[in-house]
Order: structure tokens, then sequence, then C-alpha cells
């Protein structure tokens, strides 16, 4: 590992870093088993190998936060161990300027039988601090840390979320140059994770370099301004968090409907006709003793079944459904969450003024509603539905029940803007500029 970079403003630079393991050695562990392994590739040439890692290269500034992004397996563990120097490449060249710090697992430069309160000045040593520059941040690391009169307690007795939320918060109050996180942000409650989110983006906003490995999309969307897509050990696809996440799923969901082989398809796919068979496809798992959802559909209003979705179309969704009781009435309640599985649009025709429930004999019925165009920005979507009596009794919830994706439109030259903002609704909003004097 170098501890200088050639190009000015780039803190550190990767290029070219693979890394073999054996088949029959385990990945990523000690010293020791790092030797083994060694040693056993040497002694048996022919010996079947795994490439965790192909060719991996990227450069970050100072400032920046790069996300990780991948199945489990795709090497974003093994990428963090490299940089962190817990294990070493096969191949390839790291070079960075500063410090380089990591949580990368449980006891990671922590001592199980040493209190909390010693594990904080042991860790403060390790990153080249001070016992006196320790002890003045002392009260703010155990407070952030939420670990309370368990301070004083060895870590052998500290829960696994404990053991990372001191962690985080030594690592937090260290003035890192370079922080590597994996899987790590999950670790205790809401308003923790909201403290370690912040922290972050502090950091970065002071100079430090941040690079985070995870499954949350809602992580990688809120906080990376980088981000990587690993597939096998290789990146596949690198740009913006939300070009990468849209990738991601898009071929997570790519691979859910190839395994599922019909069903639950998203609106690029989707068959243009009420009498398509395929429409009726996988309604087994849709049906209930009350109700049975038969299918829904998503497009672009006024464009061709199976045309792609841009921010300004309007968007029709049409659901088809059979009531099997003779008497009362049932509501759909319909939720779309966002890339990053939160809820941003609620609704049901039983909200809207006006509505009176009606008697609704046994039989199929279809329902329609319409999202305006320039509503949703670019990205995927997934619909959830809600059966329901009287709003007040829900009887059957169709979760995950079909995605779509909302695409840039061509030749619009504000399209630049969409990630840059980031937000999720882009609505068109009505501007006033008013000129009040010279």
């Amino acid at each position: 590992m170098t501890k200088t970079v050639k190009s000015s403003g780039i803190v550190l630079l990767v290029t070219g870093i693979s890394k073999k393991y054996s088949l029959n050695k385990s990945f990523g562990g000690s010293f020791r088993d790092e030797l083994v392994g060694w040693l056993r590739f040497r002694w048996k040439k022919n010996e079947e190998s795994f490439l965790a890692l192909n060719d991996i290269s990227f450069e970050l500034n100072q400032g920046d936060i790069l996300g990780i992004i991948g199945q489990n397996g795709s090497g974003k563990s093994t990428l963090l161990k490299i940089l962190s120097e817990v294990t070493s490449p096969s191949a390839g060249r790291v070079e960075m300027i500063g410090e380089c710090t990591s949580i990368l697992e449980i006891g990671t430069g922590f001592h199980p039988d040493l209190s909390g309160r010693e594990n904080i000045f042991l860790k403060g040593g390790l990153l080249g601090k001070s016992r006196e520059e320790m002890e003045r941040k002392y009260d703010s690391i155990v407070a952030f840390s939420g670990v309370g009169d368990f301070i004083s307690q060895p870590l052998k007795h500290y829960s696994s979320g404990m053991y990372l939320r001191l962690a985080f918060s030594v690592a937090f109050h260290s003035e890192v140059d370079i922080l590597l996180l994996d899987e790590v942000l999950s670790v205790g409650d809401a308003e923790f994770r909201m403290k370690s989110s912040e922290r972050i983006r502090n950091l970065a906003a002071n100079g430090s370099t941040i690079i985070l490995a995870s499954h949350s999309v809602q992580d990688i969307l809120g906080l990376c301004n980088k981000c990587i897509l690993l597939e096998r050990g290789q990146i596949v696809f690198h740009g913006s968090p939300a070009e990468v996440v849209e990738k991601y799923i898009g071929e997570t969901m790519e691979r859910h409907r190839a395994g599922a082989g019909s069903g639950k398809i998203t609106s690029s796919d989707q068959p243009g006709g009420d009498n398509d068979p395929e429409m009726n496809a996988n309604a087994t798992s849709w049906d209930h003793n009350e109700v049975r959802l038969e299918s829904i559909e998503v497009h672009a209003e006024g464009k061709l079944p199976g045309s792609e979705i841009t921010m300004e179309d309007e968007i029709g969704i049409r659901f088809r459904f059979y009531k099997k009781t003779t008497n009362g009435n049932i509501q759909l309640i319909l939720h779309i969450s966002d890339m990053s599985g939160s809820k941003i649009i609620a609704d049901s025709q039983a909200l809207h003024s006006g509505y009176q429930p009606q008697p609704m004999p046994e039989g199929q019925y279809k329902l329609r509603c319409k999202i305006p165009g320039n509503w949703l920005n670019r990205g995927i979507y997934t619909l959830h539905v809600t059966f329901a009596k009287n709003m007040s009794e829900p009887i059957f919830l169709v979760p995950n029940a079909i995605s779509f994706r909302i695409v840039l439109a061509e030749g619009n030259d504000k399209n630049i803007w969409n990630d840059k903002m980031g937000a999720t609704l882009r609505p068109v909003l009505d501007w006033d500029v008013e000129y009040l004097n010279g």
C-alpha cells in the first residue's frame, strides 16, 4: 500500500485490483489463513481457484462519499478489506493520501476483555490520536454511542449493536482522512442511524473521504455522491447513485422475473390487452376468500403498449379483480414506493370527496387511476395493493404487486438536474419572479 498518489486532488487511486482465493480456504481471514493459502497455492499449481475481485479500478477525491452496491458475494467486503490492509491484493495497486480507518465487522480494533472506556483510548491510539485528544472527546464519544452505563463493562458483554455503535462513535470523532464502512449503518435505532448519517455528511464536508458498502439503497441514495455496482468481483456499472441504484434494482427485477417465469412483470413488458392470458399469470398468489386480484397494468397514456414511460408522461394504472361475495362494498388502496423502499404515494377512490359506497354484487370489476405527468422522477417504483371494507377493515394485502420504470426523455437538456436534486417527486410547480429594485 502506497501512501501517496501522483495526481493532485486525488486522495485514493485504485488500479487493477484483483484477488484470487483457493476454493478450499476461507476468504478474507487472518494473516495465518492468508499465509497458508499462499503456500497451498504455491505447492498446488493446478488447484482450482476463485477470483473474488477482477481488475477493479477507480479514484476518489477529497470529500467524496462512494457507495458500493451489489448482491452477496459480489466482492464488496473483499474490496474494503484490501483497502484497509486486512488482506493484500493478488494483483494491482492502491495509492492513498492520509490515514485510513475502517469499521468492517464486529471486533475491529477492539479488545473484548477491556471496558468500553479502555477501548476508546486503545482505538484512539491505533488511529494515532493522543490520550489528551481522546480525553477531550471522551464524553461526546460516549454520548453519541448511546451505550450508557455499559461504558465501564468489558466489551465481551456488549451486544453486537452496542459494539458497533461504540466503534462508529470513535471513528466519527477521530477526524479521519479515509473511512471505510461495510454494512454497518443498519446498527441501532432510527435516532442513531440519523445521527450517523448526519455525521458522515459532516465528515465529508470537512474533507474526509468515505466508502460505504451497503445493501440499503436508501443509504446509498441519501449519502453518496458516487456509486459503483459490483457483480462477481467486477465493476459492471458506475455513475451517480440514482443511476447505479436504478441499474441494480432493474437487474434484480429481471432476475426475479426470470426465476418466477411469469406473473408480476414490469410495465415495459406489460401485455397490452385485457384478454391477454399472460395478464392473469400468477393470479393464484393474489387470491383471497373474498376477492381475487386478477391483473395490474401500468402504461404511458397515449402510447403503444410496452412503450417506455418518461417523466412527462401521464401514467395509467388498471386493476382487474373479482369480488367473490354477494354483499357489501370493497375499496382498493394503492401505495407506491420508490427505489429506497419509502412509500411516497397512498390513495384510494374512497378518499375522494363525493365518494359514496355502493353495494357490489359478486363479479369482475375494473378500476382505473392516473398519475399526472411530471410528478415522479426517473427511477423504479413498486405498487402495493390493499383491499379493504369501509377503509377501516383491511382484508387482503398484495405487497410488491408490480414494478415499473420511469426514464428520462431523450433530448431534454434539463434532465441533468434530476439526479443532482435527488428528489423522488419532481412536480412542475408554478413560479413567479418579481424584480424589486436595481
